[in-house]
């Protein structure tokens, strides 16, 4: 089977790598360089919570695969550190990462586990215990062992 990877970021890369592992013939498009565009930097968001089960269930997938490519890339890939998730769909989200079993948290305003320094806290902020950040420059290894 060939297989076309369309973008060569974070997710494009993981794609690429799970595709070749696989022994798919693979091919990424991507018009400018190589983790260079929104994967540019060093860190970029991953989060677990959704308002969506279906998504929340995709993500955790995610997260357990960027977990074994941190073994064929070196450093770990995602820094497990939590995410803090604010906003009027809070409890859609909380709903749907109950659903699919996710771990989360609820956490009150003014609560030390809020972890950021805000004037006016939100009533209620959920806490995805399995989001936290990718590590791009793992990602950027990864490709390294991905093309030999």
């Amino acid at each position: 089977m060939r297989i076309a990877v369309i973008g060569g970021g974070v997710v494009g890369m993981a794609t690429l790598a799970a595709s070749v592992g696989a022994g798919h013939a693979t091919i990424c498009y991507e018009p400018g360089p190589v983790m260079g565009e929104r994967s540019a930097g060093s860190t970029r968001i991953f989060r677990v919570a959704h308002s969506d089960s279906q998504l929340v269930r995709a993500a955790r997938t995610a997260r357990d695969a960027f977990e074994r490519w941190s073994g064929l890339a070196g450093p770990p890939m995602l820094v497990n550190r939590g995410c803090v998730i604010t906003g009027t769909d809070v409890a859609d989200r909380a709903a749907a990462m109950a659903a699919a079993g996710a771990d989360y948290e609820l956490i009150d305003a003014g609560s030390d586990q809020l972890r950021i320094p805000v004037v006016d806290a939100p009533a209620v902020t959920l806490l995805d215990v399995g989001g936290g950040v990718v590590n791009v420059n793992t990602a950027t290894a990864l490709r390294r062992v991905v093309r030999g």
